[in-house]
């Protein structure tokens, strides 16, 4: 099958993705091996596994839970363990702080959100990424500064897949969510023809 999503672990020696587009999985390929772990392998889907910035835990969405949420596994396949309990809505895509002590996501509907990794979901109430939606767009964290202090977003227009410019989310000192939009990938885009 085809490798999705991948991500490659801290250490560079390892690959975790996702494979199938009906049944969903998570494997781990080891650089330079034709032989993948395969870390589930059940009736549930599986998706956009991303590594622990030390390595010793793999963040993936999974509907095993009734629901698609955030669960961690380690990379022997051990040790699964759920993480958020959303119940009515659904997890699309999360990523790691550079830390490990917070990650960011998005659901379903278009917003997202930041938990604190260190506490369980039952003791916090996750905060919310809130811009002034007036473009009425959503927004989809993708990735964190090597400083955890900002948070890399795509916007996208409601009800069309066409990606705007990329924005920056910069976290002040006190946690306090400051809307600072900047364009990222201008050229990139420009060069798409966008």
């Amino acid at each position: 099958g085809a490798l999705l999503v991948p991500n490659i672990s801290p250490d560079g020696q390892w690959l975790v993705y996702q494979e199938g587009t009906i049944q969903r999985d998570i494997l781990t390929l080891k650089v330079g091996s034709q032989i993948p772990n395969q870390l589930t392998d059940d009736a549930f889907n599986d998706t956009y596994p991303v590594w622990s910035p030390d390595g010793r835990k793999i963040a993936f969405c999974s509907s095993r839970g009734g629901n698609m949420d955030i669960w961690t596994i380690n990379p022997d396949g051990s040790g699964r363990q759920q993480i958020t309990d959303l119940k009515e809505q659904k997890v699309f895509k999360c990523t790691w702080s550079p830390d490990g002590a917070r990650m960011a996501y998005y659901i379903s509907g278009g917003r997202s959100f930041i938990i604190d990794m260190t506490k369980p979901f039952s003791e916090q109430t996750p905060r919310e990424i809130v811009f002034n939606n007036e473009a009425k767009q959503f927004f989809v964290a993708m990735d964190w500064s090597p400083d955890g202090r900002v948070i890399e977003m795509l916007s996208f227009p409601l009800g069309e897949g066409s990606p705007a410019p990329a924005l920056r989310l910069h976290l002040d000192r006190t946690e306090s969510l400051l809307a600072e939009r900047r364009l990222l990938f201008a050229e990139r885009l420009a060069s798409l023809g966008r």
